[in-house]
């Protein structure tokens, strides 16, 4: 279920965050020892990130120790929206370009800007299936 938009009367810049779900190509490509995910939609407005086990390979004992003591802890964020791997496009745009719509339709100017590192899911939160693809990799 699309997490409830933030009030728009608060703020004219909302952050809506997607964590993209895993392709077959991710399951085929990604070594199995890499694909443990590490973001977490933990509330609709929250996003957990879970620290890395690895201790760097050049440290000395006193970093391994502190390095040691940091890998169990979890860095949280919040932001306007938060939707996990299982969020469909129409939850997402519902929740998201939907009320920008009416906006525009009242004269505001909105933009909708997609921001994040390559094969992070932009194209697939922005324009849904590729129909060239193959229709069972999500």
């Amino acid at each position: 279920m699309a997490p409830p938009p933030s009030s728009s009367a608060t703020t004219s810049v909302q952050v809506a965050v997607r964590i993209r779900p895993p392709t077959n190509q991710d399951n085929t490509n990604i070594p199995a020892r890499f694909q443990r995910s590490v973001l977490h939609a933990s509330s609709p407005t929250t996003l957990a990130v879970e620290a890395t086990s690895g201790a760097p390979t050049n440290a000395g004992p006193a970093s391994a120790a502190s390095a040691a003591g940091a890998a169990g802890k979890k860095q949280v964020f919040t932001f306007d929206q938060v939707h996990g791997p299982p969020t469909t496009q129409h939850a997402m745009f519902t929740s998201t370009a939907q009320p920008l719509i009416s906006r525009f339709v009242e004269g505001f100017n909105c933009t909708i800007l997609a921001y994040g590192q390559t094969s992070s899911g932009k194209t697939h939160t922005m324009t849904g299936v590729d129909l060239d693809a193959d229709p069972s990799d999500p």
